[in-house]
């Protein structure tokens, strides 16, 4: 497997039934695009925008919160085809406007990608908008072969840079290095600290959930009750993090998944 894999990664890209292809990939996604411009309709407007120029008394972390109970016509169709489809197209279309260099898969590379960034916006996040950028990355790494050393350092620092200017644009006024707060807090503490905190909370606080926190979908199909469901991410906020969830500012702690899976079955 080994050998036939390195065999695999040295073979030409192949683009087969690329013009047959092209008429269903532009109607998917013309077909999400217009469900994301409905869930923008809900908003009321584009969060990218609020990013980078916002009011002094726009406060994002409880927009966050309103903006996360938002859907166009229903969760599923928002969740599936405007949230996880339009990112997934976006790298497609690139894909074939590597290897076709056609215009068409150039225009619509160029739509699907903003629709991409205002999506891994949308509720004013900040990594995922950067992992979202990493993606392109490697794919040029796969079809170039690999690429210089200074256009990888390059992109490095223009993705901490934007991680760096959206924390401070949303408020974030301390420093770089605390590693509990800001992007560093972000990237080495927050998940682990939440991880001691399920340990902490279940079940000497709250009784183990007992895979609770599974979607309500997948809780009527294991024969449970949908109206049980329960994050553990968010009993954790609510625990810890009372006083943000009184103000309706806070949303979750997630924590690694051995804190999720701890938390509905213990060890």
């Amino acid at each position: 497997m080994k050998k036939q894999y390195q065999e695999y990664l040295k073979k030409e890209i192949e683009c087969e039934k690329e013009d047959l292809i092209f008429p269903y990939f532009a109607l998917l996604s013309i077909g999400c695009i217009v469900l994301l411009i409905g869930l923008l309709a809900k908003i009321g407007y584009i969060p990218l925008l609020k990013l980078i120029h916002a009011s002094a008394d726009f406060d994002f972390a409880t927009e966050r919160t309103r903006i996360g109970g938002l859907y166009f016509i229903h969760p599923y169709l928002s969740n599936i085809f405007v949230l996880m489809m339009v990112p997934l197209l976006s790298y497609v279309a690139f894909a074939y406007m590597l290897k076709t260099k056609k215009i068409k898969w150039t225009i619509i590379t160029i739509a699907l990608f903003i629709s991409s960034v205002i999506i891994k916006t949308y509720k004013f996040e900040k990594s995922s908008v950067v992992f979202y950028f990493a993606a392109f990355i490697i794919m040029l790494i796969y079809y170039k072969g690999g690429i210089k050393m200074i256009y990888m350092i390059i992109s490095v620092a223009f993705m901490a840079v934007i991680i760096v200017a959206f924390y401070f644009h949303t408020g974030f006024s301390g420093s770089l290095f605390d590693i509990y707060n800001g992007p560093m807090g972000r990237t080495l503490f927050t998940q682990v600290g939440t991880l001691a905190y399920c340990f902490d909370l279940f079940p000497k606080v709250f009784g183990f959930l007992g895979g609770r926190s599974f979607t309500p979908t997948i809780l009527r199909l294991i024969g449970m009750n949908s109206s049980d469901y329960l994050r553990s991410a968010k009993l954790t906020m609510a625990f810890y993090g009372s006083e943000k969830v009184y103000d309706g500012s806070a949303g979750v702690m997630n924590a690694l998944f051995a804190g999720e899976a701890y938390a509905n079955w213990g060890i």
